[in-house]
């Protein structure tokens, strides 16, 4: 019967103590789901995004396919080469942005490559004209890349970038990529 009142003083005691302290009543703030750039971090968080002609880019795909939202290579013993791909494929859009740079001194500043095969910077299939898929790199306008952050032994590396894309076969002929930023393992 103690153990009983006891506990009955202990539940009353607490009730007490919490109804005196005054509770703020704080609005919840209203949460924002508008699409984003990825936040530019260096902790291999495997984002990629950009805006192409102002229009938002971000590297994703959907459950029901097998594309690889982000592709990332960096090979410091031949030739320092970094390759970046991020792809993009829902219901509605399927398009992917690409580039290829040498990074011979770490972080900086850098061309990308647009030599041989490295031309395209974007492919758009949800064109109808098979003329207008590709858009690619001008040999006097190379796009630039900005190394932020390299880490060899972690293996991430990010940064930021921007291109201009030509196509003289399609209505739209340049496409403008910019604000772009990636964070990524390799």
């Amino acid at each position: 019967m103690k153990q009983l009142l006891f506990m009955c003083l202990c539940f009353s005691m607490a009730t007490i103590n919490t109804a005196c302290h005054k509770i703020k009543a704080n609005p919840a703030e209203p949460i924002d789901l508008t699409p984003k750039l990825p936040q530019a971090t260096h902790t291999g968080a495997n984002t990629f995004g950009c805006y192409i002609n102002g229009a938002l880019f971000v590297a994703q795909s959907n459950n029901y396919n097998k594309v690889i939202p982000i592709y990332c290579s960096y090979n410091k013993i031949s030739e320092n080469e970094l390759r970046i791909q991020g792809s993009r494929l829902n219901d509605s859009i399927r398009d992917n942005v690409s580039f290829i740079a040498f990074i011979d001194k770490g972080v900086g500043a850098y061309e990308m490559d647009v030599t041989g095969d490295n031309q395209d910077g974007y492919n758009n299939y949800n064109n109808n004209s098979i003329l207008c898929l590709d858009y690619n790199f001008s040999l006097t306008e190379k796009g630039m890349l900005n190394i932020t952050f390299l880490d060899t032994v972690n293996r991430i590396i990010s940064g930021d970038f921007q291109m201009q894309l030509y196509n003289e076969d399609c209505p739209l002929k340049i496409v403008s990529i910019t604000d772009g930023r990636f964070d990524l393992k390799y």
